[in-house]
């Protein structure tokens, strides 16, 4: 796990991977099968094939606290198959500009607060000053994705993210649920 462009944990899982028989929903805010709810904030959530090395994500972290105009661009140029802005401001869907295109869209479920003042200057100075975010309740809430059919046991999950209270154990900020098995993010 890296925080703010710097390694701060790592492990070894502590079980096998086992790819799901079924695929999964792709979701922002709780685990797909809509248990394990998280509440905050969630702000340029991007969902890579691949495992991104500490450079890259060093660079983008530095990129994202300095230049608001190359950000996106840096982050589409490692190729993300999901990217979310998450800048909307009142609509039921958001745009993926990742390489999955429009089949990657999300919707904000019932509850979900898009629009939110997000990650801004002079706290964030990579952000433009118009940057919004999208609120999670953590009562269930979240924003669903199709399924993404990959199949792969190393990606990359990154966004800005601001928790806004104590959290339950395990609880879902970017998941994959694939039926049996779940991979992500969490608390």
């Amino acid at each position: 796990i890296y925080l703010n462009g710097v390694l701060s944990a790592s492990g070894a899982p502590t079980a096998a991977y086992a790819p799901a028989a079924a695929d999964g929903l792709f979701s922002i805010g709780m685990r797909a099968d809509t248990g394990f709810h998280w509440m905050g904030a969630a702000d340029e959530v991007a969902y890579y094939s691949g495992a991104l090395d500490a450079n890259t994500i060093a660079a983008h972290f530095a990129c994202a606290t300095t230049n608001a105009n190359f950000y996106p661009t840096m982050i589409g140029n490692s190729h993300p198959l999901l990217y979310f802005r998450l800048n909307e401001a009142g609509n039921s869907s958001t745009a993926n500009i990742g390489t999955y295109g429009s089949y990657g869209n999300g919707e904000f479920t019932s509850g979900i607060t898009p629009g939110v003042p997000g990650p801004r200057p002079s706290a964030y100075i990579g952000f433009d000053s118009a940057n919004n975010a999208v609120t999670v309740p953590g009562t269930g809430p979240s924003v669903a994705v199709p399924p993404l059919y990959y199949y792969n046991n190393t990606v990359t999950m990154s966004g800005w993210v601001k928790a806004s209270a104590l959290q339950n154990a395990a609880a879902g900020i970017f998941m994959c649920d694939g039926g049996s098995t779940y991979s992500g993010l969490n608390m």
